[in-house]
């Protein structure tokens, strides 16, 4: 045979020849591969001018001679064989047994249809490779040294491998034209794939690896970077479908999903087994971050994930995102063992984990540093549309800068579940946790959760915070809480430490100190809440034993509904201040309610404000308190009953005190028990020992005493006189102990504090009351007011009742004096109806105004008759008498006068032509008389 200028030789062994060609252009190369009737062939490149060997038109090779091919070249920097489209493909359409390309560079595709074995050794590949799909019976894929770059027309894959791969040492590298991924693998069921020592580099563009019904993959020491999933079937690095897949001592950087499994997307597998993974900067924008597993109920999918890192993921953008770690879907069971992850920003999302279905996650040791969310749902866990079997149990976890940012909806710091998941929690530590969330974790049903070992030092809430809610809305669908060895201490703005309804409750070995219901907001003012250290809501138990409360500020310590039982055995409560009391009983309010018992426990320095412990307003057979060999030393009720305060009746009969010791307990009245009589005192078996304590046992005031005033208590006046000012009254209990009024520096001075009373009569037609009739008590006692008794003679009764009673319940609001009104003395006094009442009063006359040389005859009215002078106040001259007949001449001179006059001037008027008077002779007479005057 002939090849025109190439070079070839054959090499010899005992039972195969292998023919070797070297090839300096395509022409030599198209000669060899389409006319060679050889079973095993190797070519050479051999351009030693460095030059690259230009191909001009595909490549497709159909020679059924060739069993094996080879083509190899001197290195992969120096030979190249380049088509001059990148769109053109190398193409082997033979059952070829065998195919090697050893230090090529292609630039261009390859294309293999029905090979057994491929071989890429220290080559280059710029371009695409596509494996036939139909063939699943490849033996072997081997790439060793491989470098690929997707330098491609637009395509779905860059590459796409059938059969059992082996990738070792080898470099992939993407590009924006591919749609998917660099790397598609299917393993048709039967078979699997390799990979170690590898790089993968997604530009930001691709999905690095895809991997599909593998027997089995096996993923080492490799990097992924750079990955990314834009099509909406996650997995920024990498995506497997039903595979079982072995993936260790790999490196993830920068890889993004738009969707799910920022780094890994894992769906129907088998098995997922991850070791000493290292993760950074790897974000899904919707669900699981570094790893999105999901499965149906048929595969029930175990994962299991060793010794890992995953670190800083921060995104803003999708108000969805969850499991900034892993979202668990399906009927998957995800374990985890010695887990690390810090700086996980979740901006509008929620979750380091995410649960749903019918999944569960195992975790041993995870720790975690900087945790941030915005939304429903808990910061460490979030689970949604769950059902029966779900599980989560952590134990060992280490959480460091918690922060839930999520105010306007329920939200939880650590743990949320809406129902039907299991939760075990052990050996957990909490720090630096800053919140706006509602709760620390929140529990929906049924479920059942269990706390081990959960160590908090410092809370710092920017809103109200319930540490432990569990809800339920059926007592078919009770849940199961239990709490051992709890320790939290330092919360600031605390609501309640647990709220429950329809759940069976164990408090363990468990401490909770330093915690307060009140915040200092950004306007520097301090608001509170209603709030209470454990609210249960109905059909609700709760067991606490061998557990400590100190140093605790709420309104209420336990509040609870219908049905309820509450038993504390060998607890401690101490420091703890109330504003109302420890224990809240009135059977008027739905959630003041339940049955307690109370043994072997201590109360040390806490204090309410009525009751120091206990406040019983009405309680009947739906409650009971009972207090078994308890210890109460150095509380205070702030107003009354350092222990206990009851305006109930039936409190003797459900509350009890069965052999306590009191110790130094304290309360300005009361300082173990204030009621409102003897009749509502509590039950203390030991009650005639403690009565021997001063101020013990106090009551409301049930009584009112005369203290001062007439000696024989009856008030004799006359009509018109005041009742005598030092009458007074006092208030005492059922113990004849005198009641203070305002006597404690606590009590704000207001309308509502002060107690008023009225004073009238028993026969208002005869008697009248003039002044003012309501009045006040104060300091210690109460006076009756100055006012007049106007009034037929006879005997009465002057009544005190009161209208307001201060800071007292109501007690016995009547009160009456004797009142005498005598005969007025009509020789010393008057006796008149001065006020128009038609009753008459005895007095004596009385002028404000002295009556000079006059006499006072009444109430300023002066008599000056046959005095001097006259007047109201006989202090005015009499008028003089005028003289008629000398007023009668004067005026008859007058008259006379005037006619004089008018005469003389009607003649001047008539002769005004007279010489005489015109030369002016009168008026000279006139006025020359004048001057003589």
């Amino acid at each position: 045979m002939s090849f025109n200028s190439s070079s070839f030789f054959i090499e010899t062994s005992i039972d195969l020849i292998i023919i070797k060609f070297s090839i300096k252009n395509e022409k030599e190369l198209n000669d060899i591969l389409y006319n060679s009737n050889d079973n095993t062939l190797t070519i050479n490149i051999n351009n030693n001018n460095d030059d690259d060997i230009i191909l001009s038109k595909d490549i497709i090779i159909n020679n059924d001679n060739i069993k094996k091919l080879c083509i190899q070249g001197i290195s992969k920097e120096s030979s190249i064989l380049r088509f001059n489209e990148i769109s053109k493909e190398f193409i082997l359409n033979n059952s070829f047994e065998e195919f090697k390309l050893i230090n090529v560079t292609l630039y261009g595709s390859l294309k293999f249809n029905n090979i057994k074995n491929v071989n890429l050794e220290n080559s280059v590949l710029h371009g695409t490779m596509k494996f036939d799909s139909s063939n699943t019976n490849n033996e072997m894929i081997e790439m060793n040294n491989f470098i690929y770059y997707l330098d491609t027309d637009i395509t779905n894959n860059g590459i796409e491998l059938y059969g059992n791969v082996t990738i070792k040492h080898s470099n992939f590298y993407g590009n924006s034209n591919c749609k998917e991924s660099i790397l598609y693998y299917n393993g048709g069921n039967i078979n699997k794939i390799d990979i170690s020592d590898s790089y993968f580099d997604g530009k930001y563009s691709n999905n690095c690896l895809s991997i599909y019904d593998a027997i089995s993959s096996n993923i080492s020491s490799s990097i992924f970077k750079n990955g990314g999933s834009y099509n909406g079937d996650g997995g920024g690095a990498i995506r497997i479908r039903r595979s079982i897949s072995y993936i260790n001592n790999c490196n993830f950087q920068n890889n993004y999903s738009i969707t799910n499994g920022g780094i890994f997307d894992i769906r129907d597998s088998p098995m997922l087994y991850i070791d000493n993974i290292e993760a950074s900067n790897s974000t899904a924008a919707e669900r699981g971050s570094f790893l999105y597993i999901f499965s149906e109920y048929y595969v029930k999918t175990k994962a299991f994930i060793y010794n890992s890192k995953h670190q800083g993921i921060q995104t803003t953008q999708h108000s969805n995102h969850k499991g900034f770690i892993a979202s668990v879907e399906g009927y998957t069971y995800l374990y985890m063992e010695n887990f690390y992850s810090d700086n996980l920003y979740g901006g509008n999302g929620i979750g380091a984990f995410t649960l749903t279905q019918g999944s569960s996650i195992e975790i041993v040791t995870l720790e975690i540093n900087v945790l941030t969310g915005h939304d429903t749902g808990g910061l460490l866990l979030t689970s949604y549309d769950e059902e029966v079997g779900a599980t989560f149990i952590l134990k060992g976890g280490t959480f460091v800068k918690m922060i839930q940012n999520e105010k306007d909806k329920p939200s939880a710091i650590l743990i949320w579940i809406s129902k039907n998941v299991d939760i075990s929690v052990s050996d957990i530590i909490m720090e630096e946790i800053n919140s706006y969330g509602k709760y620390l974790i929140y529990q929906g049903s049924p479920s059942t959760m269990e706390i081990n070992n959960l160590n908090i030092d410092f809370i710092d809430p920017y809103r109200e915070l319930i540490l432990f809610r569990s809800e339920s809305h059926s007592i078919v669908e009770k849940n199961i809480v239990i709490l051992n060895n709890i320790h939290i201490s330092n919360v600031s703005f605390l609501e309640g430490i647990l709220s429950a309804d329809y759940a069976d409750i164990t408090i363990n070995n468990s401490t909770f100190e330093y915690m307060y219901n009140d915040f200092l907001n950004v306007e520097y003012k301090y608001k509170s809440v209603s709030s209470s250290m454990i609210k249960l809501g109905l059909n609700s138990k709760l067991s606490i034993n061998n557990s400590v409360f100190d140093s605790i500020t709420q309104n209420i310590g336990f509040k609870s509904k219908n049905n309820t039982f509450i038993t504390l055995n060998n607890c401690m409560i101490s420091y703890c201040s109330f504003v109302e009391s420890l224990f809240m009983i009135d059977t008027n309010n739905e959630e003041n309610l339940g049955h307690y018992s109370i043994n072997n426990s201590k109360f040390f320095y806490n204090s309410g404000y009525n009751g120091g412990i206990i406040n019983i307003k009405e309680i009947d057979s739906s409650s009971s308190v009972n207090f078994n060999f308890s210890t109460f030393e150095s509380n205070f009720g702030s107003n009354y009953g350092g222990i206990s305060y009851s305006t109930s009746y039936s409190s003797p009969l459900f509350v009890k005190f069965n052999n306590c010791t009191f110790i130094n307990n304290n309360s300005p009245y009361g300082s173990i028990s204030y009621s409102l009589n003897k009749l509502s005192e509590p039950y203390y078996s030991n009650i005639d020992e403690l009565k021997q304590i001063k101020n013990a046992f106090g009551t409301n005031p049930t009584k009112i005493k005369y203290i001062n005033g007439p000696s024989d208590r009856v008030i004799t006046v006359t009509s018109g006189s005041d009742i005598p000012n030092d009458i007074h009254f006092k208030l005492y209990d059922d113990y004849d102990v005198e009641s203070n009024i305002f006597t404690f520096d606590h009590i704000d001075l207001s309308f509502e504090t002060i107690i008023f009373f009225d004073i009238h009569v028993n026969d208002e037609s005869n008697v009248y009351l003039k002044g003012q009739t309501v009045s006040y008590c104060w300091d210690t006692y109460c006076t009756l007011p100055a006012i007049k008794i106007i009034g037929n003679p006879g005997e009465y009764k002057l009544l005190l009742s009161f209208i307001t009673y201060g800071i007292y319940d109501k007690f016995q609001n009547a009160f009456e004096i004797d009142l005498k009104i005598e005969e007025c003395d009509t020789s010393k006094y008057l006796y008149q109806d001065i006020l128009n009442i038609n009753l008459k009063s005895c007095y004596s006359p009385k002028c404000d105004v002295s009556c000079n040389s006059g006499i006072c005859a009444n109430l300023n009215v002066c008599n000056c008759v046959d005095k001097r002078y006259k007047g109201i106040y006989c202090n005015e001259y009499y008028e003089l008498e005028r003289l008629n007949k000398f007023d009668i001449i004067s005026k008859i001179i007058a008259i006379v006068l005037i006619v004089a006059v008018i005469i003389i001037t009607i003649a001047v008027i008539l002769y005004r032509n007279n010489p005489i008077i015109k030369s002016w002779f009168f008026i000279d007479i006139w006025l020359h008389a004048c001057k003589n005057i």
